[in-house]
């Protein structure tokens, strides 16, 4: 067997060997999910670099070909909106929720070091931008998706964590399966209990003043009655 094919087949075999889950994606190729999720609230954090964020909005926005964190913080409200469409969000099955209004945003890195990200830094540069509600009712489940992949390409990640007091599950997102229904297994809430008995209102004073007025007037009645009896048969 000659050299050249016994290269190849080497090579063909350490392929086999390599299993999926060990070729870790470019950070540059990588989004971090984190869904905190308690009985009544769940917060999501969304931490982005600028390399992706820069895909969807214009952050920019002096065309300098570097961002700054004021930048970042004035492009709030349209990443705000690119997360209502781009990331859509439901809990218990409500489809009116959204990603937008954002809770928070801010760079993750020492600005006043950096205060000015060229666009070769964009990759490793991150943006944390969070997300929160309150449910009057018990969270039953939490589902996210995510429809991005087009624009990210389809070797971008969405390394995400959905987090109670009680489990941690990881979850990644990928073009191949871009959302994830969570069921949080919480306890029902405990049923409410009844009001307690309210006892009747005692009787007003006129009330009483009206019952020992008729108790009297029915004594004197009859008193009058039986003396008026007794001058009679005195007379007769």
């Amino acid at each position: 067997m000659t050299a050249p094919r016994l290269a190849s087949l080497f090579l063909l075999g350490l392929l086999f060997c390599i299993r999926p889950a060990q070729v870790a994606a470019h950070p540059a190729d990588v989004t971090h999910l984190r869904v905190l999720v308690e009985p009544h609230r769940v917060e999501v954090r969304l931490t982005f670099n600028l390399l992706t964020l820069t895909r969807f909005i214009p952050i920019d926005a002096d065309a300098s070909g570097t961002i700054t964190a004021e930048e970042i913080l004035a492009a709030r409200d349209a990443i705000g909106t690119w997360l209502d469409s781009a990331v859509p969000f439901s809990i218990n099955g409500r489809e009116d929720l959204s990603l937008d209004p954002i809770a928070s945003i801010r760079p993750v890195w020492a600005v006043a070091k950096a205060p000015d990200i060229a666009a070769e830094d964009y990759a490793q540069r991150w943006v944390d931008v969070v997300a929160s509600w309150t449910s009057p009712s018990l969270v039953k489940d939490v589902w996210i998706g995510f429809e991005i992949f087009e624009t990210t390409g389809y070797q971008h990640t969405v390394q995400g964590w959905f987090e109670t007091a009680q489990d941690r599950l990881e979850v990644p997102f990928t073009v191949s399966e871009p959302e994830f229904l969570f069921d949080t297994a919480f306890p029902a809430d405990p049923a409410p209990e009844p009001p307690p008995a309210v006892p009747p209102p005692p009787p007003r004073e006129s009330t009483r003043w009206s019952i020992g007025s008729l108790a009297l007037a029915g004594l004197l009645v009859l008193a009058l009655v039986g003396l008026a009896r007794k001058r009679q048969r005195k007379r007769n």
